[in-house]
């Protein structure tokens, strides 16, 4: 019975990062990834402790939103009733993404399509 091969994770380091890692790698016999791994075993503990913490945390942060939204519906009904408010969505994360996402795709077709050295448009800018 054959056992399974432990996950990979790419990391993307400085070029000072990159140094330092090799060079500590090579001091201590091994390679910079078998340093890293290291370091991650001995940080493990560490990392099993923050993760309950920022859980609650998150739950916290959603619960806040959720209280601030449900105690600001009421006044901001009035606003609207008064003709102060004209859309309401303000607490729709939904409304508010595709609204952010249409104004990208706006930019994104207004932008000119590039040009290879030779004057042929470059296939992956292109808008078409």
């Amino acid at each position: 019975m054959s056992k399974a091969p432990l996950p990979r994770v790419n990391v993307t380091v400085t070029h000072e990062q990159h140094s330092l890692l090799l060079e500590l790698a090579q001091l201590q016999g091994g390679s910079a990834a078998g340093f890293l791994r290291q370091q991650l075993d001995l940080s493990t503990p560490l990392l099993r402790a923050a993760v309950p913490l920022l859980r609650q945390a998150a739950r916290e942060t959603e619960l806040t939103r959720k209280e601030a939204a449900k105690l600001l519906e009421e006044p901001f009904r009035q606003l609207k009733e008064l003709g102060v408010v004209e859309q309401m969505d303000i607490f729709d994360a939904d409304a508010s993404a595709s609204s952010a996402g249409a104004q990208r795709s706006e930019r994104t077709r207004a932008r000119p399509a590039r040009t290879d050295d030779d004057g042929s448009v470059d296939d992956e800018t292109s808008n078409g």
